[in-house]
């Protein structure tokens, strides 16, 4: 099994990756524009901005730190993205498909994440047993 922190490195780089190919692609298709891109990238940073405030709160869950001040800065940040995506929507008009497309760069990152995770771990053999498999070595 890979090291957690690598992992979540390669995750958080795979997910700039992705909403970035999603920019390109969404320059490049007919009917897009700048306009779509923008959004795209919108959307793009408002979850990677929701996946830090959801790896913050995480990490000071596992530090033991205050827990009523851990919800009140988890809530306030996730205010704050839902006044993000209000500006970007209702006063910027970016394209909703876009912003959309953007948050799905989370996804991308995940898939990506979990064939590497299988690539590596090698095929699973069953042993007969459903709690239990042998991996080859």
């Amino acid at each position: 099994m890979p090291d957690p922190v690598d992992l979540l490195h390669r995750f958080e780089a795979d997910l700039w990756i992705s909403s970035l190919a999603l920019a390109a692609i969404a320059l490049l298709v007919p009917g897009g524009g700048l306009h779509l891109t923008v959004a795209v990238l919108a959307g793009g940073a408002l979850v990677w901005v929701s996946y830090r405030t959801l790896k913050a709160g995480v990490n000071a869950t596992m530090a033991r730190a205050r827990p009523g001040r851990t919800l009140v800065k988890v809530f306030t940040r996730y205010g704050m993205l839902a006044l993000g995506a209000y500006v970007m929507l209702a006063r910027l008009r970016l394209h909703p498909v876009g912003v959309l497309i953007g948050a799905s760069s989370l996804t991308l990152a995940a898939a990506a994440a979990a064939v590497r995770c299988l690539w590596s771990s090698g095929p699973v053999r069953s042993t007969g047993n459903a709690r239990h498999d042998v991996r080859d070595s």
